[in-house]
């Protein structure tokens, strides 16, 4: 269906609005007066113009989600101390986020994320003590992280890509009842520009298992990498890992993503901040291609090549590792490796290979050893050949 709605503004009674999935268009400022309505879900349509000033003190559920509405959150939404779920992501609303969350202590879903909102995230978000899912990725936000230790019902706390700086809250995503427990499912801190450690925000006595997804990419984290692991089954729903682009030293122990046998992807890849081929920011480094610290032997890292696990994807670029790389077995799930710039020797043979359609078994191994960053598939087949 499409075309504007206004054809309904004269149904004030509406309790209940859903026309999201097709593509109506126009403003909806008519639903000012719809003052009785507790749900509505305008989603994925071609609506525009600003945001309607909703008035209801009834309302429940707000899904602007994915239109083309312009301008900043009304402040008449700070009345709505029901609302359980906002999800205004995916338009292209801009400003600072106004501070209205003062009484939305039922708020469960917060989702902004794909706007252009600006200026630091206002403090009264620290009361909303129900919220669950808290997603405002991909915007311009800056300054520092309230403190949101208070929201002890996080599972997803989604910010990437944004201009935050500082440190993350200590204890900030640990459980209500348990601070030794975290409810915490994904966290996505990616290219901001915090600092501090791992350490700091995840404890090293954390519980972390219900967490399924990490990925601080492109920060200012330093220190050892310290993925907090209470026992063998701690880890066992995580599956995806992401720590590249920080200005980490060293990493304490293996053991916790050897015990994620569930992992699917872990990306360590140059772990220290680069800019436009240089490092910006982390010391001792100055050209993209100097090898950072050394981070030891692959034999430290040989239980990721286990054929049992899961693991599809694996990234280990410029960590200055040593040693002949280990066989994988042609039972490997390993379908990207990426060893490039580091000081590895060896030869890899066990896997499956069909040269006229250059395809593998694993399908899009990158296969760098220090000094042949260029090594060609056709390269590989011959050596292949040559052993077998």
């Amino acid at each position: 269906m499409s075309g504007p709605l206004s054809s309904l503004a004269s149904l004030t009674n509406l309790q209940v609005l859903y026309v999201d999935n097709n593509r109506f268009n126009g403003s909806v400022d008519w639903l000012r007066n719809f003052t009785k309505l507790s749900l509505v879900s305008l989603k994925n349509n071609l609506f525009t113009g600003p945001l309607p000033l909703l008035q209801s003190s009834q309302m429940l559920s707000i899904d602007f989600g994915n239109c083309s509405f312009t301008g900043s959150v009304p402040s008449s939404y700070a009345s709505m101390g029901s609302l359980i779920t906002l999800h205004l992501s995916g338009n292209k609303l801009h400003g600072p986020l106004p501070d209205i969350f003062e009484n939305m202590t039922f708020l469960r879903q917060f989702q902004l994320q794909n706007n252009q909102f600006s200026s630091s995230l206002p403090e009264s978000l620290t009361k909303c003590k129900s919220l669950v899912y808290f997603d405002v990725s991909n915007n311009s936000i800056s300054g520092t992280l309230p403190n949101f230790k208070k929201l002890k019902k996080l599972e997803y706390f989604l910010v990437s890509h944004n201009k935050l700086t500082g440190t993350i809250p200590k204890n900030m995503l640990v459980n209500e009842t348990n601070e030794t427990e975290a409810r915490l499912i994904g966290l996505d801190l990616s290219n901001n520009s915090f600092s501090g450690y791992i350490s700091d925000f995840l404890s090293i006595d954390l519980n972390l298992t219900n967490l399924e997804y990490l990925n601080l990419n492109g920060n200012l984290f330093s220190g050892p990498v310290v993925i907090p692991m209470v026992d063998n089954s701690t880890l066992q729903k995580l599956r995806t890992v992401v720590l590249s682009q920080n200005c980490f030293t060293s990493i304490k122990s293996m053991d916790p993503f050897c015990s994620a046998r569930n992992l699917t992807l872990l990306h360590m890849g140059v772990l220290y901040r680069t800019s436009k081929g240089k490092l910006s920011v982390c010391k001792g480094k100055k050209s993209y291609f100097e090898l950072p610290y050394n981070f030891g032997n692959i034999n430290t890292f040989s239980c990721l090549f286990e054929s049992e696990r899961s693991l599809t994807t694996l990234i280990l670029t410029g960590l200055g590792l040593e040693g002949k790389i280990p066989l994988i077995s042609n039972t490997s799930k390993i379908n990207k490796l990426l060893l490039n710039f580091n000081q590895l020797t060896g030869i890899i043979i066990s896997f499956h290979c069909t040269y006229n359609t250059h395809s593998f078994h694993h399908s899009f191994i990158h296969l760098f050893i220090h000094r042949y960053p260029s090594l060609r598939v056709s390269t590989i087949w011959k050596i292949y050949k040559f052993f077998n």
